[in-house]
């Protein structure tokens, strides 16, 4: 009886040290979780701001060669009065290139199928959706006039910008 005492302490004993390495690795595990979502978001993020940056440059582009006399100021206001709308378009061009892609690899993966059950079809990368995420938060709040005048100047004709040519 003695040693049954014994070895049921010993083995309580180990039982509970198991359990508590057991809530440290789940501690560890639940903080690299976290750090690693926190990361993700932090790319995903900037990933968002790059394509915003770009599209703006792109958009201001197209309204330089609409509007010839068009200013800084007022193609400035002009975008963030239209915000929602003019990230919409960045989201529907993102979308429109991301269906394009996956049909075009697609169509090359079932060249060599011929049955309709045998086929491949690709879905869009959950990244690709916490990125359409992230930019229709940041269509929510539009980015202020002086940010937005940033990406209109890079953008701005040779022939529209003020004093001497640039040395290249």
């Amino acid at each position: 009886m003695i040693t049954n005492d014994k070895d049921y302490a010993a083995g309580f004993r180990d039982g509970e040290q198991s359990e508590q390495e057991l809530r440290s690795a789940a501690l560890r595990l639940v903080e690299l979780q976290k750090v690693a979502r926190k990361t993700q978001n932090k790319n995903l993020r900037n990933q968002a701001r790059i394509f915003v940056g770009e599209w703006l440059e792109v958009y201001s582009k197209l309204r330089w060669k609409e509007e010839g006399n068009s200013t800084v100021e007022k193609m400035a206001q002009g975008i963030a009065k239209n915000w929602e709308s003019i990230i919409g378009l960045l989201i529907v061009e993102l979308q429109r290139q991301m269906f394009e892609s996956n049909r075009e690899l697609e169509e090359e993966l079932n060249k060599g199928n011929s049955t309709e059950k045998e086929s491949v079809t690709i879905k869009s990368p959950i990244q690709f959706e916490l990125l359409l995420e992230k930019l229709r938060a940041i269509s929510q709040s539009p980015y202020q006039i002086d940010s937005v005048k940033k990406y209109i100047r890079r953008s701005k004709p040779p022939h529209l910008i003020a004093g001497r040519p640039r040395k290249k």
